[in-house]
């Protein structure tokens, strides 16, 4: 049977909101493209009925059959340029364009929420179709072993994570995520890598944006702050440090089996090193260097100057070092360094 995940979505549409001076705004960000014009939401297709084959269908770079607000959203991405994106597209057309009607635009965020979401839903039918886990991430499906969703919920959070990380945030994804999924048992750690992934992969579609119109600068009544999938990255692999931590300390054996899931091992690097390249990339359009998107410098800092990112180690997983470029974060003057690791 399939497993859904009703607080994980709802808690994704929560807080992938604009923000102006820490308050939610509307969700309705950039300029947008109004030449599109999207068709009204339907009934979303019950993932339970989208056959396992199409997981593993072929892409070609290339839709038909598809009405022509489909069409012209392919044809965006495709002019941003990103690969990925379009594959998913490409494998789950219907689910992508629910969340694109849905929202009723064509914006940097009405493409976020499709993309995370989709992403999301590729690994909800994988998970109904058997073993192994699959994570759709850079234009593949990853396999991860089954044996994740035996894990402690991620609620677990709570106990390794430091004690201003838990306070009002921009974004809430504490409060949301975290504290919000106590009650959800299927919220183990598969689902908590699922977020890390989702947003990864998201937010890499967010810098290729970036050059596009959709990218938002201005509003007419002021400066705008944009707290989305870029931001949330940083924020999850906050999250995923603090359960590996709790997990090492309340449930040593159950931190041991980690060390022999090395499928489980691989992603978590693979999500780590794009979180990391893509964070260096974004830093010209954060909120530190003048730009729109808010990133979490203090959760960064406490990534990597605290140690906190050592127990990754204990799972064969690098990471950058203090002195990447990563510290134009948590110093006064922007780093140039390529990423070093440790």
């Amino acid at each position: 049977m399939p497993r859904f995940l009703p607080a994980a979505v709802l808690a994704s549409l929560c807080v992938l909101l604009l923000l102006r001076s820490g308050d939610v705004r509307s969700a309705n960000i950039g300029d947008g493209n109004p030449d599109i014009k999207l068709r009204p939401p339907t009934k979303r297709r019950d993932l339970g009925t989208v056959p396992c084959s199409h997981l593993q269908k072929r892409v070609t770079g290339r839709i038909s059959n598809q009405p022509r607000d489909a069409m012209a959203v392919f044809q965006l991405l495709r002019d941003a340029n990103d690969d990925s994106t379009l594959k998913l597209f490409e494998v789950l057309p219907d689910e992508f364009m629910w969340w694109m009607r849905s929202l009723g635009e064509v914006s940097m965020f009405s493409l976020g929420v499709a993309t995370h979401e989709t992403a999301h839903a590729f690994w909800d039918i994988a998970y109904r179709c058997g073993s192994p886990l699959q994570y759709y991430f850079r234009g593949s499906g990853w396999p991860v072993e089954r044996a994740l969703t035996w894990t402690a919920n991620y609620s677990i959070v709570a106990a390794g994570i430091p004690r201003q990380f838990k306070q009002a945030r921009p974004g809430n994804r504490y409060q949301h995520y975290i504290e919000g999924s106590r009650e959800h048992f299927a919220n183990d750690l598969s689902v908590l890598l699922s977020e890390l992934n989702a947003y990864v992969e998201t937010a890499n579609l967010e810098i290729k944006l970036a050059r596009t119109k959709l990218f938002p600068s201005h509003r007419p009544d002021g400066p705008i702050s944009i707290n989305s999938n870029v931001g949330g990255s940083a924020d999850f692999m906050l999250f995923t440090l603090a359960y590996l931590h709790a997990l090492k300390s309340t449930d040593p054996d159950g931190f041991q089996a980690l060390k022999g899931l090395p499928l489980f091992q691989a992603h978590l690097q693979r999500l780590w090193t794009s979180s990391e390249e893509m964070l260096c990339r974004a830093s010209a359009y954060s909120d530190r260097a003048g730009g729109v998107l808010s990133i979490p410098s203090d959760a960064l800092s406490h990534i990597y100057q605290s140690g906190f990112a050592s127990i990754l180690h204990d799972l064969n997983v690098k990471y950058a070092a203090e002195d990447s470029c990563l510290r134009f974060y948590w110093t006064s003057a922007p780093a140039k360094p390529a990423l070093l690791t440790k």
